[in-house]
């Protein structure tokens, strides 16, 4: 697991975080 697992979970993280981003720049609109 150990490593492996560590880099599933930066890589969903970022996802989320990017999706998140995504969402509230759409959002707020220009």
């Amino acid at each position: 697991m150990g490593l492996n697992s560590i880099a599933d979970t930066k890589f969903f993280l970022k996802k989320v975080l990017f999706l998140q981003f995504n969402t509230f720049k759409v959002k707020k609109g220009p």
